[in-house]
């Protein structure tokens, strides 16, 4: 299966045909309105482009959350965490699990959630990023299991 997430929606994108995408994904980057009418008008027009997945930034405004538990969408949360080092990591090591555990557990009793982006523009190729990162991963998931 692929997922694509596109980073703004044009209606022209409502001619995909259905052969096309029978075995695609198809996700959009999401910036909510803060207008309740407004959030409830983009996700009916999510849905008839035929978009089954949303990218959100953290934090999500409960409304939001309340209003997307209406529709049958999975969605991604990505976190406000960016370029983290490996410095940043082994010198907060408390600081970044009590973070990842928080957005973790705010998220957790919503079923549409599948997955949270713990972080992006970061060390992700370095060893000792992965090693440290894993180490405070395992923390993590034992506090949140």
């Amino acid at each position: 299966m692929f997922c694509a997430f596109f980073t703004g929606v044009s209606s022209y994108l409502s001619f995909a045909q259905e052969s096309e995408t029978s075995n695609t994904e198809l996700g959009v980057s999401w910036t909510p309105s803060l207008s309740p009418q407004a959030i409830s008008e983009q996700l009916q027009e999510y849905e008839d482009l035929g978009f089954t997945t949303l990218e959100l930034a953290h934090p999500v405004p409960l409304f939001v959350l309340d209003t997307l538990s209406s529709y049958s969408f999975n969605v991604f949360i990505r976190s406000d965490n960016k370029f983290l080092t490996v410095s940043s990591l082994s010198s907060n090591t408390d600081d970044q699990q009590n973070k990842f555990t928080e957005i973790i557990q705010l998220y957790s009793g919503y079923e549409f959630i599948k997955a949270i982006g713990l972080y992006s523009y970061s060390q992700s190729f370095n060893q000792e990023f992965i090693s440290e990162f894993s180490s405070v991963l395992n923390t993590v998931d034992a506090t949140t299991n």
